[in-house]
């Protein structure tokens, strides 16, 4: 009950009829207490007193009228053995860093002033927000933050929104566009797949806004959104892509233009709030320029706006050192030993004093209250709340855990670790989901070595739940263990948490295709690797288990690893590599190179089992398929060879003499850069015409099979800008096969031309000059 309820409670002392005023009375208010139920008579009798209109007592605020109430809360705490009130800051000294950092905005005695000014009015914020939310006629309690996390200012208002629906506030009004109050409605409901999305739309509400949000939701608080957009920056949002980098920079009047829109917006839809029931009262958590005081030239904030309206608010400004590198207090308040509240129209020097480092900044008196939050704030005050070894506080510690983990790994990173999770552990238990979802998370955010580690803890919890069965998030989890053994070169520990994951995954009905899916993509490059380390073994194991995978979820394609185990089992197990290559045939639909490579790597083992008519098949299929793919030289080179070993050379003979006559004419299966394959034909064919007894043919064949290689390994030097000498002596050689006629027409233009580049290179201009003048 108020204490101040006891007071008024014998209202023959307070009010006698509708114009006596008690001196009890009189006393209230003239701290500034407005006396519910007093008539019009009683009003004027107090204004010819000289007292103020009540009417205009609602817009006004008192930190006297809030004292009994604020040490009545401070007592009640003492009771149950809370922390009890101490000093803001344990030096009056300012430190080095604080004179560094502000010797632009203040001076050193100023700071002490300052800090002095704090230890003297400050009040610890849960009593002075709950007094506020105990006196019935504040129709609006405006929290304006930062937008950063973790965050002190909600952490408070997450453990106090009990206390807020006992002392009658109705309404969570958020900075969330009106248009997705539905979206909202589903959050407040619990609907995870709201949250998602709230949180991917609107950078401000972090994972501590979601939590505070939900606690007033689950204590019966409706929550509003109450922001919106003017036309004109909906249309701007829409028509962004479109726009030139020039155009996307907005002008700083258009930008304080749709900031008074937005306020005007907010203002009204509170309005709309408090005008449609009497009974409703706000707690408005906003970003706190939209509550602050303005200059005129500025516009009005939403909470000028709604004091103008005839609403009582009252504002509170946090000004926090935020755990991560956007400080917005002044940076005296680093050293802060704890949160305090201080009435900002009781000050001198704090209620001019800039709000940020930056001396022409927005000033700390632009609300009626300032909350000075230290660093790790949010922790701070959920542990004063809960206690510190509650499993409550583990969100603000978590969060605070995860700051200092993306710094790297300190000493005092390892302590929160440990503590988070003995407190996870002790709450839950060791073997627990929640205690495997806070190793992966807390390895998201950490670096190196430890992050494995985190990740390698929560696998092995999770292959424990359900029987053994994989747990949500397992393997995502997994991925990412295989993701950083292969980073750190531990290819073996890669393969065996891809495998011992993979096999969870095969055996779980409730395991999802994208779950699968994503768990493939994480590891997609294990399986080279392994192959890489001469772990062959191992290799097709994890081939095996992709195809597993992909067959499963109907993951496509499997191309890959049903060609990749043919060829991985074609010596120690054939007739199921086999099998593989039969199904990669399958597999490779109407992708002709796919067909293409599959059927050769199949004729190839085949014929290395000397099933050559079994080979040939898939030989002649490729010859067929070859004028598509630009592979007709191996093609015919491959089948003439297996007809060779099957003595019809007749027929290879004829394969021969049209693909030569094709190149003569020109064709070519490769650039110039990579003569390969017109090399092994011109040499498969010159040995070819040698063993039939044409050995004049076999020659001319064989000189032009020599000038490709000598040109290709020329050419290659010299782009390579190896050993010149060496180099030359390539080319000349070259030369002298090329005037003998050994290439044909789109080889020889080719090789003349970076021939004479080569000779420009080395200065050797005029003989440059006269090989280009040859290829004309």
């Amino acid at each position: 009950m108020d204490p101040r309820e006891d007071e008024l409670a014998k209202p023959e002392e307070v009010l006698a009829g509708d114009d006596k005023v008690s001196g009890e009375a009189l006393k209230l208010l003239a701290d500034g207490l407005p006396l519910p139920g007093l008539g019009d008579a009683g009003r004027k009798s107090l204004t010819s007193l000289g007292f103020p209109d009540v009417g205009t007592l609602l817009s006004g605020f008192s930190s006297d009228l809030l004292k009994g109430t604020i040490e009545s809360n401070q007592n009640d705490r003492d009771k149950k053995g809370d922390e009890k009130p101490q000093t803001a800051f344990k030096s009056e000294k300012p430190t080095a860093a604080e004179l560094e950092l502000l010797k632009t905005v203040a001076k050193p005695e100023q700071i002490e002033r300052l800090k002095a000014e704090i230890n003297k009015l400050g009040q610890d914020p849960r009593d002075v927000v709950l007094a506020v939310a105990k006196d019935k006629n504040t129709r609006v309690i405006g929290l304006g933050e930062w937008h950063v996390t973790p965050n002190g200012l909600r952490t408070l208002a997450e453990i106090m929104m009990g206390d807020f629906k006992k002392n009658g506030i109705t309404h969570l009004a958020v900075e969330m566009d009106k248009d997705d109050q539905k979206l909202l409605d589903l959050f407040a409901k619990g609907d995870k797949t709201a949250a998602k999305k709230i949180s991917g739309k609107y950078g401000g509400l972090q994972e501590d806004s979601l939590r505070m949000m939900a606690e007033a939701a689950r204590n019966g608080i409706s929550l509003v959104a109450v922001d919106g957009k003017s036309k004109k920056a909906v249309e701007d949002d829409k028509t962004v892509d479109n726009k030139t980098e020039e155009d996307k920079k907005k002008t700083e009047k258009d930008e304080k233009e749709e900031l008074q829109f937005r306020d005007e917006q907010m203002s009204k839809n509170i309005d709309r709030i408090l005008q449609s029931d009497p009974k409703a009262r706000v707690l408005f958590v906003v970003g706190a320029a939209h509550l602050e005081k303005h200059d005129k030239s500025e516009g009005k904030s939403a909470g000028t706006l709604l004091k103008e309206k005839g609403h009582a608010v009252v504002t509170f400004g946090a000004h926090m050192a935020a755990e991560s590198t956007y400080f917005t207090t002044p940076e005296i308040t680093k050293n802060i030993s704890k949160a305090v509240a201080v009435e900002t129209s009781k000050t001198t020097e704090l209620k001019d004093f800039p709000a940020t480092v930056n001396a022409d900044g927005p000033k700390v008196g632009k609300t009626d209250f300032a909350i000075f939050f230290p660093e790790n704030s949010a922790l701070k005050i959920a542990e004063q709340a809960h206690g510190k070894e509650s499993p409550k506080i583990l969100p603000e510690l978590e969060s605070l855990t995860k700051v200092l983990l993306k710094r790297g790994n300190t000493a005092e990173t390892e302590v929160l670790v440990e503590r988070t999770l003995n407190i996870a552990k002790k709450a839950y238990g060791e073997q627990s989901k929640e205690v495997a979802d806070l190793y992966a998370r807390l390895a998201r955010e950490s670096q190196g070595e430890k992050t494995a580690q985190l990740y390698v803890k929560s696998m092995q919890i999770r292959e424990t739940l359900d029987g053994g069965k994989p747990a949500p998030e397992y393997l995502q989890t997994a991925g990412f263990v295989v993701q950083l053994s292969i980073s750190d070169g531990k290819i073996k520990d890669a393969a065996r948490y891809f495998n011992r994951a993979a096999e969870h995954a095969l055996k779980d009905k409730n395991t999802t295709k994208e779950e699968a899916s994503t768990f493939l993509e994480l590891s997609s490059s294990l399986a080279q690797k392994v192959l890489k380390s001469g772990d062959l073994k191992t290799y097709e194991t994890v081939l095996q288990h992709q195809l597993e995978l992909k067959t499963k979820f109907a993951i496509t394609p499997v191309f890959d690893e049903h060609r990749l185990l043919a060829n991985a089992l074609a010596r120690e197990n054939p007739k199921q590599a086999e099998k593989h290559f039969e199904a990669a045939l399958v597999a490779a639909g109407s992708s002709n190179e796919k067909l293409f490579n599959t059927r050769q790597g199949f004729a190839k083992f085949l014929e290395d089992q000397n099933r050559l008519t079994d080979a040939e098949k898939y030989r002649r299929a490729n010859l067929e398929l070859s004028d598509k793919n630009r592979n007709f030289f191996s093609a015919n080179t491959d089948l003439a060879r297996n007809l060779e070993r099957q003595n019809k050379d007749t027929e290879a003979g004829q394969l021969y003499r049209e693909a030569m006559k094709k190149w003569e004419q020109g064709a070519t299966a490769s650039t110039f850069t990579e003569g390969e394959t017109d090399a092994a034909f011109l040499t498969s064919y010159a040995a070819f015409l040698k063993r039939t007894g044409n050995n004049e043919e076999a020659t001319k064949v064989e000189d032009n099979g020599k000038f490709i290689q000598l040109m290709k390994s020329a050419e290659r030097s010299y782009k390579n800008a190896t050993n010149k000498d060496e180099t030359l002596k390539q080319f000349e050689q070259a030369m002298v096969l090329w005037e003998k006629g050994a290439s044909n027409k789109k080889q020889g233009e080719l090789f003349l031309k970076v021939y004479a580049d080569f000779l420009e290179s080395i200065e050797k201009t005029e003989h440059a000059k006269q090989v280009r003048a040859k290829s004309k």
